[in-house]
C-alpha cells in the first residue's frame, strides 16, 4: 500500500483528476472513503453506471446520501443483451477461457 499511497500523492501534485467509480455497494463506498482521505476534493470524480432495467431502485439516492460530490451517471446505448445480439451478429462468440483450458476442460 505504501507504493500505491507515494504514487497518488505524486500523481495529486500533478492535477490528476481521481475517477471513482461507485457501484452503491461496500466496496465502491470502501474506495471512495480511501480516495477522498488522499486526494484534494477538487480532484475526484464520482461516477455510477446506471444498470438499466436491472439497476436496484434507489441506488443512486443511496451514493448521492453517502458521497460529497456530484455524481456523474453514465448510461450504455444498448442493454446487455441488445450488446450480446449484435456480437453474434457480427461472428463473435465468447469462450470460458484461453484455448488450452477450454480443450482440458471436463465436460459438464
Amino acid at each position: 500500500m505504501l507504493i500505491e499511497r507515494k504514487k497518488i500523492v505524486e500523481l495529486t501534485a500533478r492535477g490528476a483528476i481521481f475517477y471513482v467509480s461507485h457501484s452503491g455497494g461496500k466496496d465502491s463506498q470502501a474506495m471512495y472513503c480511501a480516495i477522498t482521505r488522499l486526494v484534494p476534493h477538487d480532484q475526484i470524480a464520482v461516477v455510477h453506471a446506471d444498470l438499466g432495467e436491472v439497476e436496484w431502485e434507489g441506488v443512486q439516492d443511496h451514493i448521492r446520501a453517502t458521497i460529497s460530490h456530484p455524481l456523474d451517471v453514465v448510461r450504455a446505448g444498448k442493454t446487455f443483451i441488445e450488446m450480446v445480439d449484435t456480437g453474434r451478429r457480427h461472428g463473435q462468440t465468447c469462450h470460458p477461457g484461453p484455448p488450452a483450458q477450454r480443450d482440458n476442460a471436463p465436460a459438464i
